[in-house]
């Protein structure tokens, strides 16, 4: 399973990012991942509202499972549930500031 997951908003408007693929991880990590990605439900996750809150918090996470199901969600910080909360936990605790290059 593949995860890629960006942060971004927020007072300071910085961009933190990270893939994951579990093929690449420790075991203990990628059992923490794919428990967290289980336990978020991420296909019933509400939708961030079209008008842009720029004071909250922006999340956009794609999940790619080895059987080639995927899914994407972009969430703020008011409609992240209680469910997915532990996944973004995960997720922002490995992710880095993305570069400020442009290509």
């Amino acid at each position: 399973m593949k995860v890629t997951f960006q942060q971004s908003g927020g007072i300071t408007g910085l961009t933190r990012r990270i893939e994951l693929d579990t093929a690449t991880l420790p075991a203990k990590e990628a059992k923490a991942l794919q428990k967290a990605v289980a336990d978020s439900d991420l296909v019933e996750a509400p939708a961030a509202p079209a008008g842009r809150a720029r004071d909250l918090m922006q999340y956009e996470i794609r999940v790619e499972k080895d059987d080639g199901a995927a899914v994407t969600v972009r969430l703020n910080d008011s409609t992240v549930t209680e469910q997915i909360y532990p996944l973004i936990q995960f997720l922002m605790d490995r992710a880095k500031p993305a570069s400020l290059r442009r290509k």
